[in-house]
């Protein structure tokens, strides 16, 4: 299986890793400056846009969408450690 790429905008910084492994995992071995809080998804530290999402991760769960509603997030946003990483995408951290 070809791996996937993730495009960290604000390092400039490309990394490649296995379909199915969590943005987290990839922002912390890759040292992407990304601050996680709680890694629940529930205090919104690590509030990313990602534009392709919708195709390229794991759709976001009833209780993520809600979060990042409450928080006046647009559609291109998700919880980076809720993400799960299905092919290519461009990260930018977006933090409270």
């Amino acid at each position: 299986m070809k791996p996937c790429r993730i495009h960290f905008i604000l390092e400039g910084m490309v990394v490649e890793a296995p379909s199915g492994i969590s943005l987290e995992e990839v922002a912390t071995f890759s040292h992407a400056d990304i601050t996680f809080g709680c890694k629940s998804g529930s205090c919104g530290t690590c509030r990313v846009s990602i534009p392709n999402q919708h195709t390229q991760c794991i759709p976001p769960s009833a209780e993520e969408a809600s979060f990042i509603k409450q928080l006046g997030g647009s559609p291109n946003e998700r919880l980076a450690c809720q993400v799960k990483i299905l092919g290519d995408i461009n990260v930018e951290y977006l933090g409270l």
